[in-house]
């Protein structure tokens, strides 16, 4: 049995398998597959560079992206408008 140190919850063996199951078995945008990205921007409806931002930001679960367009839909598109010279 395990104890996390951040309350007094106690997770069972078998609850920390099925949470590392879960990690591991959730889709993910597979950012080095041409399609793969043109397919989740497309099911996401966000641009190309749009979900490579939010990939660089929250990862490549496509949960964690799907809550960072939520929260930043309007961002992001002022962003991906901007022109941006280097």
């Amino acid at each position: 049995m395990y104890t996390s140190n951040l309350s007094n919850t106690f997770v069972s063996e078998k609850g920390i398998i099925e949470m590392f199951n879960e990690l591991i078995n959730k889709p993910r945008v597979d950012i080095h597959n041409k399609t793969n990205i043109s397919f989740w921007s497309s099911e996401l409806k966000c641009s190309e560079k749009e979900l490579l931002y939010c990939i660089s930001k929250v990862g490549s679960s496509i949960s964690a992206i799907e809550s960072y367009l939520h929260m930043n839909k309007s961002l992001l598109q002022v962003w991906s408008t901007r022109e941006f010279k280097y």
